[in-house]
């Protein structure tokens, strides 16, 4: 699997599709594929609240309680008393 771009590098990169343009000349100009440069609109629209979907922050949380990472206090919800008093097992 190819090594993910800065997210730097994605945040220009959609700026400069935000402004107007084919999508293609743009991807082909930052050397990226189609694709990926419609995905990263669509993404960064979640993120914006301009589009109906799970942000990046909201998938975290799921993937920690599903791998039973440590959360932190400040910015996930506690589903572990949920989870103890409706007695459902911990996945390992």
């Amino acid at each position: 699997m190819p090594k993910p771009y800065p997210i730097e590098f994605r945040r220009d990169v959609v700026a400069v599709a935000r402004q107007g343009g084919s999508i293609s000349s743009i991807a082909r100009d930052f050397g990226i594929t189609d694709s990926c440069l419609r995905n990263w609109v669509r993404q960064a629209d979640v993120e914006d609240g301009v589009r109906a979907g799970t942000t990046s922050v909201e998938a975290e949380q799921v993937r920690d309680l599903f791998t039973g990472a440590p959360q932190h206090p400040s910015t996930t919800p506690s589903y572990t008393p949920i989870c103890k008093e409706l007695a459902i097992p911990k996945l390992s």
